[in-house]
């Protein structure tokens, strides 16, 4: 299987809701957490913004499944319905650090006591982009991958995200206004929160020498969490009553701004973890 395959197996869509009612949808992806190397214990998590899963009462996850071909994409999918969503997710310590998680763990368990083995990707620490390649071998300017669902956009019937391409818009080397952040010049729409953005060059990239290197390069540099927005006022003309209060229409237009999370603060929670492994 591809690369580029594996990548499409890397996120799942998340759709949140609250006592209301009220829905809407963000972006995950499965994460080994490691806690420990010998021997290797990890813990199976999905990664997404604490502001996809605040307030949510009820969380909906849909997973390809593995080995049962039944229906007309050639694919079987399986969902599940988890109660008080939010406060089963463990939150980044930092307030300045959108982002949190969901252990899999209960949920590979029910997929067991149905037989059924799920179909994802899981990147692990070995993914997440290196000081030492940040210094040495990344340009000011590269090409990314984002990988998720914009406006809830996906294709349902096959179960897979949206990729879209961009370039880093500041450099990866340099937090961003001196936060763990960085901008990507892409389309960013809500449904993205949560997004990896990958580091992803297939065939050739260049070099900090200036040459062109064959090959590919794949790395995890970051997670969308928001996106900046242009405000437009526009005026309705009321008329004929020159007196009355006039009411103006604002509209939000993405200008294709987003702000990524460096990756790097993935690991802050495997400290966490470690604390609750050993304590168990």
């Amino acid at each position: 299987m591809s690369v580029e395959d594996e990548l499409l197996k890397t996120t799942i869509q998340i759709i949140s809701s609250d006592l209301k009612g009220i829905s809407w949808t963000g972006t995950g992806f499965f994460f080994n957490f490691c806690v420990d190397s010998q021997p290797q214990i990890y813990f199976p998590a999905i990664v997404t913004n604490k502001h996809v899963i605040k307030n949510a009462s009820k969380g909906l996850l849909k997973f390809n499944v593995l080995g049962q071909r039944n229906n007309i994409s050639g694919k079987q999918f399986f969902s599940f319905e988890i109660p008080e969503f939010e406060q089963k997710c463990i939150l980044h310590p930092d307030k300045k650090v959108d982002l949190a998680i969901y252990l899999l763990g209960p949920l590979l368990k029910e997929a067991e006591t149905h037989k059924l083995k799920l179909e994802y990707t899981a990147l692990d620490k070995n993914w997440v982009i290196t000081p030492n390649m940040l210094q040495n071998e990344i340009l000011s300017i590269e090409d990314v991958t984002i990988v998720g669902y914009p406006n809830g956009i996906w294709d349902d019937i096959n179960n897979i995200p949206v990729v879209r391409k961009g370039i880093t818009a500041t450099p990866l080397q340099f937090d961003f206004k001196n936060e763990a952040k960085f901008l990507v010049d892409a389309a960013i729409y809500g449904g993205s929160s949560g997004s990896p953005v990958y580091l992803f060059n297939h065939g050739a990239f260049p070099t900090k020498d200036g040459a062109l290197k064959a090959g590919y390069r794949l790395k995890l540099v970051g997670i969308i969490a928001e996106t900046y927005q242009n405000t437009i006022v526009g005026g309705v003309e009321l008329i004929p009553i020159p007196t009355a209060l006039q009411p103006q229409i604002i509209s939000k237009v993405p200008n294709n701004l987003g702000v990524a999370i460096h990756a790097r603060k993935l690991l802050d929670f495997e400290k966490i973890l470690q604390e609750e492994f050993l304590r168990q």
